[in-house]
């Protein structure tokens, strides 16, 4: 059987073509390119020349394999969206394997296995693996942590065992790993790489695995052990929210229909911001504005508008934060009620807010098309 593998989780962008036969798995042919982190790009074409110099296509794959990382969040996006699609327009079935399991099967040493991938500031991603019947079984699942409380950890649960250890992370923090186990030993620099003929063997025993027990493969899905960039940020640091201006305005004058709700234009904001009975408020982090929210006031309520996040940081409570701004702001001028309107297919924003105990109150029919329909709700104060 023919495999095509992929690897996108690091600054690396590898593909190759992999064959197993029932005498010898062999790699055919590969491409890695170092081009940073711009796998978007760099990969349909990486692989359009793979399968191109050896006359092949993909109704010639049997298997599809990638990297589900842990690594860059954009690059496994780009690699497991890429499998996918493949797999289900060609209807060939596709794995995904760990980094981690990666740097086990690429060490070829038997017994234990400890893999550490750096991932900066004195953290790692860690697992460890036994080596049996040629598999390499996982007896620490993948994790992240910093590297002293991960060595602690395993000494107490490990203390008699000798490892074997591979990964940047291995070469990084030897003199820490020695600390705790001073028989360890360590692959060399060359077997601490990621390796794209390691992730098909991998993937092969993932596959042949499914296969002998009868059992479906494992849903290729993203490994994401660190949460994104941006929710971190927003749990991490100090944001805060106040009223808008028009300079902040023209700040994101060009990012308005991209990056928050192309609902909005700049003309229409512009409009309201000017308004005497409009009012609006920014959520910042480090001056940047990552969402907005506004209101007009109406003789003794107040309609909310709109409220608008950044989309890389939706579904992190800031439209939370803005919304009791809002509320508190209401209450604090002695207003009746805050009024709004929602298409009835925004499932998300008619759950935020129902959860601030907005009610709905009537239906507007076909109000932003056919067959969507505008709900009213209003939250009152007594």
């Amino acid at each position: 059987m023919k495999l095509l593998c992929i690897d996108t989780a690091s600054r690396l962008c590898s593909c190759c073509l992999w064959e197993n036969t029932l005498h010898e798995n062999h790699l055919i042919d590969w491409i890695i390119q170092d081009n940073g982190l711009t796998h978007s790009e760099t990969l349909m074409p990486a692989i359009q020349e793979l399968m191109d110099r050896h006359q092949l296509s993909l109704s010639d794959i049997d298997l599809l394999v990638g990297d589900i990382g842990p690594g860059s969040f954009t690059g496994i996006r780009i690699g497991v969206a890429t499998l996918k699609a493949f797999a289900d327009s060609q209807g060939i079935p596709a794995v995904g394997v760990d980094s981690l399991t990666c740097l086990a099967y690429g060490s070829q040493s038997s017994g234990f296995v400890v893999s550490l991938l750096d991932a900066n500031h004195n953290n790692v991603y860690g697992a460890i693996f036994e080596k049996k019947n040629g598999d390499y079984e996982p007896l620490e699942l993948p994790q992240t942590d910093d590297i002293l409380s991960l060595l602690a950890s395993w000494k107490s649960k490990y203390q008699d065992h000798s490892f074997y250890f591979v990964g940047d992370g291995a070469i990084r923090y030897q003199e820490e790993i020695i600390r705790f186990f001073p028989d360890a030993h360590f692959a060399s620099s060359a077997q601490c790489d990621l390796s794209i003929n390691a992730l098909a063997l991998a993937g092969l025993h993932v596959y042949q695995k499914a296969q002998n027990s009868n059992e479906p493969l494992p849903p290729l899905l993203p490994l994401y052990l660190k949460k994104p960039q941006a929710q971190r940020q927003l749990e991490t640091k100090e944001f805060c929210v106040s009223l808008m201006t028009d300079e902040d305005e023209k700040q994101i004058e060009p990012i308005l229909s991209s990056d928050f709700d192309d609902f909005w234009t700049n003309s229409i904001l512009q409009s309201e911001l000017h308004s005497d009975l409009s009012y609006f408020w920014k959520a910042t982090l480090e001056d940047e504005i990552i969402g907005f929210a506004g209101v007009k006031k109406i003789a003794d309520h107040a309609e909310l508008m709109n409220i608008v996040v950044k989309h890389s940081f939706r579904r992190q409570g800031v439209a939370s934060l803005l919304l009791q701004k809002v509320i508190d702001w209401a209450k604090e001028n002695r207003l009746s009620a805050v009024l709004l309107e929602v298409n009835e297919n925004n499932v998300s924003a008619t759950a935020l807010y129902q959860k601030f105990q907005f009610v709905p109150v009537s239906v507007r029919k076909n109000y932003y098309g056919e067959n969507q329909n505008a709900i009213l709700m209003d939250l009152k104060f007594t």
